[in-house]
């Protein structure tokens, strides 16, 4: 009797309400150099319920999850992990014909670093070749310095060339190496049976009627800065092209959303190590105390005034340029406008901005290394932007320089541009004293006395002066 009842007794207990799906759009993207902040937004209808934002990436960090509503109260909120069914028969064909197409490219990157290969065993041949003739000559009498510098300084740039075309090819291998691991483990995600796992947000939510905003970070995302410096050919000006890099492959596509581009470093963490008194003697420590107390503040470098004239003195961009937003320690460049940056292992380019910045010209050599003499700029960033760490492609005129590395930039400050070598000056180093002195009988010292004389010619070297 008693079981009986058991079954209508439990159909009167209250059920569980199912959350309700609620469709967020993101709405703004602040990404970092190696992570992104993603901030979704919805309206919510009026009353209590519980909520469900569904479909998000499994590189979403639950402890970075942040929710506000206006008009009521976030009263709980739960991640809960789901798997979607596997990839349509065209998705997994796509993943196939582009894990194909890096193959290949792989294959070519190999073929050309195993024939740079053979150059580079060829000129090590030929370097020990030109060895073996100059003492020949040497030794038969047939002394011709000039043309042994010549072989030389020509073996050795070419040498030079080969080393760095391989380093390049070795660069590109690695990149193209991981883009196939990724779009590899993208392919086994998505095989038949395995499944796509994305995470659902639940929310309980009290008074609705409102907006409500959804912010979360998340990985396998940054950017990194790269540029085009043009210098005029009359040595005036350079041009400075910003651009950045902005790759992502978090799960989920980034469409036709407000991006911001910041300087700031989330991943180095907000507290820096605390310094440990180590004491480098036997004396007492407390020894000295007063004396160093009455020292001045202006010895141990305090007391000064930050000058902000540089940050202000920006002038306005175009709106085709990104915005300048500082954050206190961080700087903020929003684009001027919505960019759509789809999940995938090749990265995104966008424009930051261009400017013109003030150029004067030197040349330098070095000659106990090199007798070629290298033109280079020098040039201060008086852009509205802060320059990043990053690769930068030069031109002189219409020619393609080669590549440099840009070091970190501040507003107002200076910064080198090399720009080649100028064939209008030329070196030469002559040795004019080579003596040496063995040590005597009381004394193990030696002397080496050397001479050198370097003449510089001028055969219209170009300049702006």
């Amino acid at each position: 009797m008693t079981s009986s009842l058991l079954p209508l007794f439990l159909s009167f207990l209250p059920q569980a309400a199912e959350p309700r799906p609620l469709a967020t759009t993101i709405s703004e993207v602040t990404v970092y150099g190696g992570t992104a902040s993603v901030r979704r937004s919805a309206t919510v209808p009026a009353g209590d319920g519980l909520f469900v934002v569904g479909g998000l990436p499994m590189t979403l960090d639950p402890e970075s999850l942040r929710v506000r509503l206006t008009g009521g109260e976030v009263v709980g909120v739960e991640t809960r992990r789901r798997v979607l069914a596997a990839a349509s028969d065209e998705r997994l064909a796509e993943l196939r014909a582009r894990i194909r197409a890096l193959e290949d490219e792989l294959h070519v990157l190999k073929d050309e670093d195993e024939v740079q290969g053979l150059l580079a065993d060829h000129v090590t041949r030929l370097l020990k070749q030109e060895e073996r003739t100059h003492q020949d000559e040497v030794g038969a009498g047939r002394v011709n310095p000039e043309a042994w510098e010549a072989n030389y300084r020509f073996l050795a740039q070419k040498m030079k060339e080969l080393k760095d075309a391989r380093r390049e090819l070795a660069r590109r291998k690695a990149e193209k190496e991981l883009a196939l691991a990724d779009l590899r483990g993208e392919q086994g995600r998505a095989a038949p049976g395995a499944g796509v796992p994305q995470l659902d947000v639940v929310l309980d939510l009290v008074g609705g009627g409102g907006t409500l905003e959804l912010e979360y970070l998340v990985s396998k995302a940054g950017w990194e800065p790269y540029y085009d410096l043009r210098a005029k050919k009359d040595l005036a000006t350079v041009e400075l092209a910003y651009r950045a890099r902005i790759f992502q492959h978090t799960g989920e596509d980034w469409s036709e959303t407000e991006v911001l581009l910041s300087t700031a470093q989330p991943q180095r963490g907000a507290q820096g190590p605390e310094p440990v008194a180590q004491w480098l003697s036997l004396n007492d420590p407390r020894r000295g105390a007063e004396r160093r107390a009455r020292e001045p503040e202006e010895a141990l470098g305090y007391g000064g005034d930050v000058d902000d004239r540089a940050v202000n003195a920006s002038p306005a961009m175009k709106a085709v340029y990104a915005a300048v937003e500082s954050e206190g320690l961080s700087v903020r460049y929003r684009l001027p406008r919505k960019e759509t940056i789809a999940s995938r292992p090749e990265p995104t380019s966008v424009l930051i901005g261009r400017a013109e910045l003030t150029l004067t010209s030197e040349h330098y050599v070095v000659p106990a290394l090199d007798t070629t003499v290298w033109l280079r700029g020098k040039a201060k960033n008086t852009s509205a932007w802060v320059l990043l760490p990053g690769r930068a492609a030069v031109y002189f005129g219409a020619d393609f320089v080669g590549h440099a590395e840009l070091a970190s930039v501040q507003l107002a400050q200076e910064f080198e541009l090399a720009l080649g070598a100028d064939p209008g000056l030329t070196v030469e180093r002559t040795k004019l004293t080579d003596e040496r002195e063995k040590g005597g009988v009381f004394s193990s010292k030696a002397a080496l006395t050397e001479g050198w004389r370097v003449t510089l010619e001028n055969h219209g070297a170009f300049t702006n002066l």
